[in-house]
């Protein structure tokens, strides 16, 4: 079990990642920008898994630390999205945490996630506690 010391200091490990937020809800980007942003994350934004993904492949090889990608997306959802990501000749692509954020909790919704190259699974409304958790385990 973690201390207060020990969350701290991996709170500050995680200052300065760069992290890319693929999702399509306009409150849901404020929100978890102005999250991440207060931690000293560095936050790029997507609208849809197609945009996720191009920002991605224009990226230089690794210079992203995780994607947080939304399940229900229009134009190229998150399984999608991560799929096409997977299947990029770039070691950043077979590598990066994948993490997705979805309303959908069935057992099913996970194992397709996780089947598409997903590495973490966080259901909304996001716990922020959780959300910190969760990248310290997957970036750091």
């Amino acid at each position: 079990m973690l201390n207060y010391e020990d969350t701290d200091l991996k709170r500050k490990l995680l200052a300065s990642k760069n992290i890319l937020l693929c999702e399509d809800d306009s409150v849901t980007i404020v929100l978890i920008r102005l999250i991440l942003e207060n931690a000293n994350i560095n936050v790029t934004c997507a609208e849809d898994g197609k945009e996720g993904l191009e920002i991605f492949k224009a990226s230089e090889n690794g210079n992203f630390d995780a994607v947080l990608m939304d399940i229900c997306m229009p134009n190229m959802n998150g399984i999608e999205a991560t799929e096409a990501i997977r299947e990029l000749d770039r070691e950043d692509a077979r590598n990066i945490p994948i993490i997705a954020m979805t309303a959908n909790t069935y057992d099913e919704d996970r194992e397709k996630s996780f089947k598409a190259g997903m590495t973490a699974y966080l259901c909304k409304p996001i716990n922020v506690e959780k959300l910190f958790e969760t990248l310290e385990e997957q970036c750091i």
